[in-house]
């Protein structure tokens, strides 16, 4: 089920010759009962049915969730959710100040305009008198 580079050999046997695969969690369940939870299980859905019984998730599945993970889950999306309700906040800030600077560029853009129309119709004005 593993493979590895001949040279890792003691290694691997070191750290996975005591470990069983089971294809699910009600497999490695029953083949823990049996063996009186003296090696480690892992299935293949990356649960693990540690010596001794207890269990840590890797998979999706509900049914064996611990109160251990499920609130190391509910801390883990609290914590995203302070961060997107910062993150949000921040974007509501900045989506304040370009607003503003809409409105003053806005104004410049007026005024601007404004000054222009004068302008031409001061020049206008002058080029009538030059031509006459």
């Amino acid at each position: 089920m593993v493979r590895y580079d001949c040279k890792f050999k003691n290694i691997i046997l070191n750290q996975l010759g005591t470990v069983v695969v089971a294809s699910d969690m009600d497999g490695a369940i029953r083949i823990g009962r049996r063996i009186y939870h003296r090696y480690k299980i892992v299935t293949l859905d990356g649960d693990v049915l540690n010596v001794g019984g207890s269990m840590s998730g890797g998979s999706s599945n509900t049914k064996y969730r611990s109160a251990v993970t499920i609130r190391q889950e509910i801390d883990s999306c609290e914590k995203r959710k302070d961060g997107l309700l910062e993150d949000k906040e921040n974007l509501t800030n900045e989506i304040s100040e370009l607003t503003k600077n809409i409105s003053e560029f806005e104004e410049k853009y007026f005024v601007l305009s404004r000054e222009e129309v004068n302008l031409k119709e001061e020049l206008k004005r002058k080029d009538e008198v030059v031509r006459k």
